[in-house]
């Protein structure tokens, strides 16, 4: 997992009041809040049980407003009264049968406070947005296709916001990387833009995706869908024969993309295990220079600094009828990493030529590790063998130095969390300090702009470069979107984490009395949390179940066997007993 790609809840203890739900104002219990939970009966009335937040408060009054409480069942619940006056709920929505996989889903989205649909007002706009391009449009931008470019995506992927071609030249390389211009459907200010804003991220789910944008755009008309013009942004790149920047443009742009292709159809192809049709040989040759750039490219940007942490994600697998049978690491196919490195790229010239302007502008940056972490770092680095001085202001070569010696070990994982749990957020700001674990001096976010909505402010900033025209973002408003979206971007994280955990508790109910073997992935004063190695899940093995506790018995990376004692879907955790250390 490199820092390109993504991988991301304290509650305030509160003491009980005789006869009163709690005795001071948390996040989870303001006025307005929403709580997840059950109810049941005590004596002739039904109280609402919430989850979370039940080692402090046993239960709430529901007030009477219409709706007939059901046991087993899972609701949504608005706190109508603070704590000063003695909390109360409102039951809000009936999710569903309390424990079943879907309704636990679903609740999620109740919890974080997420929509999947939209507001009618903003749904009339988006169906009043025509379908046809005009030909004056066309006309006003480059055309690109009669090129031979195509989308490369996952299998299950529906917005296709990028698509890319090359071509090989005498002395160098090509690569177009065209991006959804979703800026010439949304304008500033309208309803669409400020329900985009609100939103600022899609929300991948297991399941679903709650999209930024509405499906109309997302997936229509801003999705590079095969043998259909759409308009795009292009960042046109002139490589050198050995995969550095030569030369760019940045311009708007219409294309035909001639292909839908997935990463494992790429690989295949690469590989040898797809035969293409004599029809198809221009694609054979286009997949063939890609990956002859992409190789090339990647050596310079590890030359530059690039971080690379080897964490795989995770992959949900299921039968047919939708059921959870596995969660695995997910494989990394080379083609991820080819459109992955395209994608730098693009977004590091654009980011480069809005610095050249002047003009103020969203970056996305990424500072060293953390300072109040490195002692710490040592310290476990030093416990798996690792005997070479590290400096407190870090470099990205030491940085790679220390992969590159874990690498293929039994300690590798490891090394890779520890460095992980040192390192800082990226995050977007309008100070352009560069990104450390890419390597890059200039980064912003260009290449997303259906499911990102800085991506979408930097197509509106170079909308107004390549008119010419004053920008209509200053650096008070960039910086205010900036922090927004870092938020936003966080609690995302949280959600898609909370998610995963979910299905994960899923799982490891049909496994629970099973003993597997794992390894410690993290030490507390209160237990371990082990990550088992047939399962890509974790459970935590308390304190109080291990005898002679001492933390200093223990290390990250540490083989162990465990028995899968429990699996709560309430709080999405595992608890495993700890049978052997290795």
């Amino acid at each position: 997992m490199s820092v390109y790609r993504k991988y991301r809840n304290n509650r305030r203890k509160t003491k009980n009041k005789p006869g009163k739900s709690g005795s001071s104002m948390t996040a989870s219990t303001k006025p307005d809040s929403c709580l997840i939970g059950t109810v049941k009966k005590t004596g002739k009335k039904f109280v609402f049980v919430p989850r979370k937040l039940d080692r402090f408060y046993k239960s709430f009054d529901i007030e009477k407003n219409g709706v007939r409480p059901r046991k087993n069942t899972l609701y949504s619940a608005k706190v109508v009264q603070s704590p000063k006056k003695g909390i109360m709920v409102k039951l809000d929505h009936e999710i569903g049968k309390a424990g079943s996989l879907d309704t636990e889903r679903e609740s999620l989205l109740y919890e974080y406070g997420l929509h999947e649909g939209f507001a009618e007002i903003v749904k009339k706009r988006v169906k009043n947005i025509k379908l046809s391009i005009s030909e004056s449009e066309i006309k006003r931008r480059t055309d690109l296709r009669d090129k031979l470019i195509f989308t490369i995506d996952g299998v299950r992927a529906r917005d296709y916001d990028d698509a890319v071609g090359i071509q090989k030249l005498r002395d160098g390389y090509k690569l177009w990387v065209s991006i959804a211009d979703v800026s010439y459907y949304v304008k500033p200010s309208s309803e669409v833009d400020l329900e985009a804003y609100r939103r600022a991220t899609s929300v991948y789910l297991s399941k679903k995706v709650v999209p930024m944008l509405p499906e109309r755009l997302s997936n229509n008309l801003c999705s590079l869908v095969p043998n259909e013009d759409r308009l795009t942004k292009t960042a046109e790149i002139v490589f050198s024969k050995d995969g550095s920047i030569k030369d760019y443009k940045i311009y708007r742009s219409v294309i035909n993309s001639k292909y839908r292709l997935t990463y494992n159809r790429v690989t295949k192809i690469l590989d040898g295990t797809e035969k293409l049709d004599r029809s198809d040989a221009k694609l054979q040759k286009s997949l063939q220079l890609m990956r002859e750039l992409y190789l090339k490219v990647k050596k310079l940007r590890f030359d530059a600094g690039y971080i690379d942490l080897n964490i795989p994600e995770a992959e949900i697998i299921e039968d047919e009828q939708g059921n959870i049978i596995d969660i695995a690491k997910l494989k990394r196919e080379p083609s991820h990493e080819l459109i992955e490195f395209f994608m730098i790229t693009a977004n590091n010239v654009v980011a480069e030529f809005i610095n050249k302007s002047d003009t103020a502008s969203i970056y996305r940056i990424h500072d060293s590790l953390k300072q109040d972490s490195m002692a710490e770092l040592k310290d476990k680095l030093r416990s798996l063998g690792y005997k070479k001085k590290i400096k407190n202001k870090i470099k990205a070569a030491e940085v790679q130095e220390i992969l590159a010696h874990f690498r293929d070990t039994q300690q590798e994982y490891a090394a890779n969390l520890f460095i992980l749990r040192s390192m800082n957020r990226a995050i977007y700001s309008t100070n352009d300090t560069g990104h450390f674990g890419l390597g890059l001096d200039y980064y912003t976010h260009f290449t997303s702009p259906i499911r990102r909505y800085p991506d979408l402010i930097i197509h509106r900033l170079l909308d107004s470069l390549l008119e010419k025209k004053e920008p209509i973002y200053d650096l008070e408003m960039l910086s205010k979107i900036s922090s927004h979206c870092s938020e936003k971007e966080t609690l995302s994280d949280e959600i898609e984490r909370e998610s995963m955990k979910l299905e994960r508790a899923f799982l490891l109910q049909n496994y629970i009395g099973q003993v597997s073997k794992g390894i410690i992935i993290s030490i507390q004063s209160f237990g371990l949390f082990v990550e088992l190695d047939d399962i890509y899940a974790e459970g935590f093995v308390p304190r109080r179940k291990i005898k002679r506790y001492d933390e200093s018995r223990f290390h990250i990376g540490q083989q162990v066997t465990v028995k899968i004692s429990n699996s709560d879907i309430d709080n999405r955790r595992a608890a495993f007993d700890l049978i052997k250390i290795h």
